[in-house]
């Protein structure tokens, strides 16, 4: 065989040579160009967890036996086209197919989204019913708290927020039965109001009523908008005048109401899909100064992350109550709000009764927040 004949074969070999080592090479290098100037700390957030950080070269035999292995699971964690692929999978699945690309997000009806988790469509199907025990459970429990803070001259506001399915069922897979017994909020409320003089905040007539005026929750978020929270904060405030006489309340037309175009929500971002699932929102405004200033808690919670960390709120205003505030994500938006009627506001992203903060605090008043699936779980113990 000639020269010239031998040499597109060599041509085509080297060739093959160049993809294979670009193919394995480029990768780990955008990989790390990423890492190092933080352009893959969006990707951590849709996943929602932390990656698998480089092992380190092997620096003896012990370290240099599992280093194959460590590499592997760390390349495959930040081989470079991953984040993409599985956003265009997403996107695939769910535009192409109709279908979620994730167990923890249910695609519903016109673009709506919902939060998946167990929990979450347990309450919505209406399974797993209250015993009697359960409920004679919760009644002893919340009574048994009301009566600890009344000794030391302290209120006491149980709130739980609807999810999303319960004001938005329309919006719900028609595939996704639904029984025809009472929710376990239902039950609960019910069973109070038979056996106990608790009073339990429920605001699923205050989002009910609203949602004729204004979508009250985002399609692409597990949370309510702020039509929602503003919503919520009135049925709130009205607990909050009757305890507190003399208190003023926000209203609706102190806010400048702008339509704004936004990222998907969080559920969106399950999908790695925020920046494709934009969604309309209402923009509130405040057309006021506002009277408080962020204070410190004076706790860190070190199991926490820095956004879930607790916070505070003061005005100068030693007439307003004081109040400590245990919640979840919900009443992030709610906050200015709420901080806008008390002296000093302690908030803590915990289901927890935490007797020590509320000696420590000496407030007047302690609300208590928890999303709706949450009474799918078993009942707290504290």
């Amino acid at each position: 065989m000639t020269k010239t004949a031998r040499s597109p074969r060599k041509l085509y070999d080297r060739f093959l040579i160049l993809i294979f080592l670009a193919a394995i090479g480029l990768p780990p290098l955008v990989s790390a160009i990423e890492n190092h100037f933080g352009e893959n700390k969006g990707r951590q957030n849709w996943e929602k967890r932390e990656f698998v950080r480089f092992p380190g070269w092997p620096q003896s035999v012990e370290s240099l036996a599992t280093f194959p292995e460590q590499f592997e699971d760390y390349y495959s964690d930040n081989f470079w086209p991953r984040s993409h692929l599985i956003r265009w999978h997403n996107l695939l699945k769910l535009i192409g197919f109709g279908l979620s690309p994730s167990e923890k997000v249910i695609v519903g009806q016109q673009g709506w989204l919902f939060y998946g988790d167990r929990d979450a469509l347990n309450a919505y199907r209406r399974v797993n019913p209250f015993t009697k025990s359960e409920l004679e459970q919760w009644r002893i429990l919340l009574e048994k708290r009301c009566q600890w803070l009344g000794d030391r001259g302290i209120d006491y506001l149980f709130i739980i927020v609807p999810n999303k399915s319960t004001i938005y069922p329309e919006y719900m897979p028609s595939h996704i039965r639904r029984d025809a017994r009472e929710s376990r909020l239902d039950a609960l409320v019910n069973y109070l109001e038979t056996y106990s003089d608790f009073e339990i905040l429920d605001l699923r007539g205050a989002l009910l009523a609203a949602k004729q005026r204004d979508r009250v929750y985002h399609r692409t978020d597990s949370h309510w908008n702020k039509p929602g929270v503003f919503a919520a904060y009135r049925a709130i405030f009205a607990e909050l005048n009757e305890r507190f006489p003399g208190l003023t309340p926000l209203e609706l037309d102190a806010f400048r109401r702008e339509q704004i175009r936004r990222p998907g929500g969080d559920l969106a971002m399950m999908l790695g899909l925020e920046n494709t699932l934009k969604e309309d929102a209402i923009r509130f405004s405040a057309m006021f100064p506002s009277r408080f200033r962020p204070a410190s808690p004076g706790i860190v919670k070190a199991d926490l992350p820095e956004n879930q960390q607790p916070f505070a709120t003061e005005i100068d205003d030693r007439q307003l109550p004081k109040a400590v505030i245990f919640h979840d994500s919900f009443m992030l938006n709610l906050g200015p709000f709420l901080s806008e009627h008390f002296q000093r506001a302690v908030f803590l992203n915990q289901y927890e009764f935490d007797r020590e903060i509320i000696n420590r605090e000496r407030p007047n008043l302690v609300i208590q927040e928890i999303a709706e699936r949450t009474l799918m779980g078993s009942v707290p113990q504290d």
